[in-house]
């Protein structure tokens, strides 16, 4: 008889247990079941979160209103990551609070939490902070580094470019002055080549002056003779007059 009513107090103790365990629980606000993490960005509130958020991560803090005690557990699961018995942060004013950080971005879901070892009225995502976009800084970088060497190739190919034309037109100079040169030194030859042949033998101007010279004394002499025959005819004449 005594044995039976030490079971029975066993057995309501381990009901009590169980009951009161099962009250030291709250679930996660229905209306927040699938909500985006992008929905519950604050960068007032971000930026006084107290753990240090990488990129690629997101930071979530849940609160627990009008709790029964000052601590408890928290566990959450996300579409990108989950945690569990996550211990409570601090307490004030009848208000527990969690903090993490999870892998995801703004996309990424809140699916389920709960608590256990306390209880409240409403336990919600109060904010989530956002990391670093490391995908921006990345391509900015490699942006910049493509950039950089873009311009580099650029200016080789210029300078390649100047040096090249430089000697080709070095080149071309060059080669058109010794063009001209050579040109010149022939066309100067050719001058004095046709000149040496179109001057007249001396010989033919000498001759040609002795003939001239020969032709003028005979028409004297024959001028002297017409004179001198002039002269004699017309003597006789004067004579016989005085006679």
């Amino acid at each position: 008889m005594k044995r039976n009513k030490i079971l029975a107090v066993l057995g309501a103790g381990v009901l009590t247990m169980g009951v009161v365990g099962a009250a030291l629980a709250t679930d996660l606000l229905a209306g927040q079941v699938g909500i985006k993490l992008s929905d519950k960005f604050d960068a007032e509130a971000c930026a006084s979160f107290p753990l240090e958020i990488g990129a690629g991560e997101i930071g979530v803090h849940f609160v627990l209103t009008s709790a029964d005690g000052d601590s408890g557990l928290l566990d959450a699961s996300f579409s990108t990551d989950s945690f569990t018995d996550l211990p409570s942060g601090k307490a004030a004013g009848g208000t527990v609070h969690w903090y993490a950080v999870i892998t995801g971005d703004g996309d990424t879901t809140l699916d389920s939490a709960s608590t256990s070892g306390v209880d409240g009225d409403n336990l919600v995502l109060s904010h989530a902070c956002p990391g670093a976009e490391v995908s921006s800084s990345t391509e900015s970088t490699e942006s910049t580094e493509s950039s950089t060497t873009s311009f580099e190739s650029s200016v080789e190919s210029t300078t390649e470019s100047t040096e090249s034309t430089e000697s080709t037109v070095s080149s071309e100079t060059t080669e058109s002055t010794e063009s001209s040169t050579t040109s010149f030194e022939s066309s100067v030859e050719s001058t004095t080549d046709s000149q040496s042949t179109t001057q007249p033998p001396t010989d033919t101007l000498g001759n040609s002056g002795s003939g001239q010279q020969s032709s003028g004394l005979w028409m004297l002499l024959a001028a002297l003779g017409a004179l001198g025959g002039s002269v004699l005819v017309l003597s006789p004449s004067k004579a016989k007059s005085k006679e």
